[in-house]
């Protein structure tokens, strides 16, 4: 076998080939960068940033409310207004829970919604219970109203 004769060139004229351009650099892109936002993330300040228990990750958690509560007093009955919201994705209804213990349909089906309750007296406590869907099964969640005592 004819070995043939070396050729010398300048080191500056030589070029180092790589298989993929900045391969180091992706490498690192694609596994420490993923990593940092992980770890970042998870703080632990919050039991709910990444989905905890009161609302599963990015969806808005149930709520009911009442305003004005407590109700001014008055010579009439009082009015608040009860406004409710089942949650993303969820729909739900409303129920006054009455003096003896049963519950009456106060607020439709609806994912939300907000409804004037205009019977509010100062000898009751008025407890409203945001249901999941018709079933009547699972409180998402509830308000007490009140009503302040004597004349205005």
């Amino acid at each position: 076998m004819k070995r043939q004769p070396m050729i010398s060139v300048p080191t500056s004229q030589c070029r180092r080939e790589q298989a993929v351009p900045g391969a180091r650099q992706l490498i690192a892109t694609f596994l420490i960068l993923p990593s940092l936002i992980v770890w970042g993330g998870c703080s632990g300040d919050d039991p709910t940033a990444l989905g905890g228990k009161s609302s599963p990750l990015g969806a808005s958690p149930a709520q009911i409310s009442a305003s004005p509560n407590p109700v001014p007093a008055g010579p009439e009955k009082g009015t608040t207004t009860i406004t409710w919201s089942a949650g993303e994705g969820k729909t739900g209804e409303v129920y006054l829970v009455t003096r003896d213990g049963t519950e009456k349909l106060f607020g439709g089906h609806a994912r939300k919604g907000s409804q004037k309750a205009s019977f509010i007296r100062a000898d009751w406590v008025y407890e409203f219970r945001l249901y999941e869907g018709k079933e009547h099964a699972k409180v998402l969640a509830s308000v007490k109203v009140t009503r302040e005592k004597g004349n205005p």
